[in-house]
């Protein structure tokens, strides 16, 4: 059996595929500022207790949403999150060279101000999602066409998803 770390990330069915994986968070290779950015594997579990990993992702909890990550991407990116301001959160993808944060790939924000349509419409920001209180978009920098695992901007768009808080009674 295995003991992994409670990050408050709910066993789900993160790929969809019917069956629910459990979190396994894992430290990114690399720490900024500090602070420890996790990513988190999801394993499939059989009749017999055996694992297997189906898919890995990166949770901004704070903000509400996740990001699959492509397994090539395992060991080469780090994350930093940045609070540009008031209504303006940040959170930076970059490349890893060694032990040290390399290119900033590109950047998801959150927008919560008044002005989050305004800051959501500016050039070169791709929308990913609308919600009532925020605006989510991406912002691709010039390196990541250049980084040899760079996916393609629609591809990875459709990895983003917004965490939708289930409400519960606490009845069953």
């Amino acid at each position: 059996f295995q003991i992994a770390r409670y990050l408050g990330i709910h066993p789900a069915d993160i790929d969809g595929d019917g069956a629910t994986e459990i979190p396994v968070p894992a430290r990114l290779s690399v720490v900024e500022n500090g602070e420890e950015m996790w990513k988190i594997y999801w394993f499939d579990y059989d009749a017999a207790g055996e694992g297997e990993q189906s898919t890995m992702t990166y949770h901004n909890l704070t903000d509400s949403w996740y990001l699959t990550i492509p397994k090539e991407w395992d060991g080469r990116f780090t994350v930093v999150q940045d609070n540009i301001g008031t209504g303006e959160h940040a959170t930076k993808f970059y490349s890893v060279s060694g032990r040290r944060a390399d290119e900033l790939l590109f950047t998801i924000y959150t927008l919560t101000g008044d002005n989050r349509e305004t800051l959501a419409t500016r050039s070169d920001r791709i929308i990913l999602r609308r919600q009532f209180s925020a605006v989510y978009v991406l912002e691709i920098s010039e390196n990541y066409g250049n980084w040899r695992y760079a996916v393609a901007a629609d591809e990875l768009s459709g990895r983003f998803n917004a965490i939708v808080t289930q409400w519960s009674t606490g009845e069953e």
